[in-house]
């Protein structure tokens, strides 16, 4: 569970800079990414390369979140 929890933190927010301050955690992580059971689950996961502006990455999420939603309720009329 804290795998996936921080896969957002390593993957958008925390550049090679800020990983320096957080040797202990960002080893830990890159270890549990990298097992076979965890990559089996969440697939090959990537570190931030550079941090990406919060309010940009919510407005291109929110498209994706609008069709999941309208196709899970399409997928409610037709049963």
């Amino acid at each position: 569970i804290m795998t996936c929890t921080l896969e957002r933190v390593f993957s958008l927010i925390l550049e090679a800079s800020d990983r320096k301050n957080l040797v202990n955690l960002t080893r830990w992580y890159v270890t549990m990414i990298n097992q076979p059971n965890v990559k089996a689950v969440i697939g090959e996961q990537n570190l931030c390369d550079k941090r990406v502006d919060p309010a940009k990455h919510a407005a291109a999420q929110k498209p994706v979140a609008a069709a999941a939603v309208a196709s899970h309720a399409n997928d409610m009329e037709e049963e």
